[in-house]
């Protein structure tokens, strides 16, 4: 629902990187990005290095909506110098941010 309200409201290019299943599928299938980066549940690093070597210099804009803090804390390696993270959800009370 998100990735189509950022096409709707005029996003140029979307792209969408999480596991592969049912909401994978339903984004596809309603056509909510321009590109889908299908992540392997067990190990995601793969794809991880080849989103960042497609994408050099990153993305304007990276939403991390997965409620993962391993995903949190990476996700601004994704940006571009400049860019913006927008944490859209929440960090639950077990999984909180460490700042040391």
């Amino acid at each position: 629902m998100l990735a189509q309200l950022l096409k709707q409201n005029g996003c140029s290019q979307i792209t969408i990187a999480a596991p592969g299943g049912l909401k994978m599928d339903l984004a596809k299938s309603l056509d909510a990005a321009d590109t889908y980066i299908e992540l392997s549940r067990s190990d995601p690093e793969a794809q991880f290095q080849q989103l960042k070597k497609d994408n050099p210099y990153g993305f304007d804009i990276v939403i991390e909506a997965t409620g993962s803090v391993k995903i949190l804390e990476d996700a601004i390696n994704y940006c571009r110098r400049g860019g913006t993270l927008v944490v859209y959800g929440s960090v639950t009370r077990s999984s909180t941010l460490s700042t040391k």
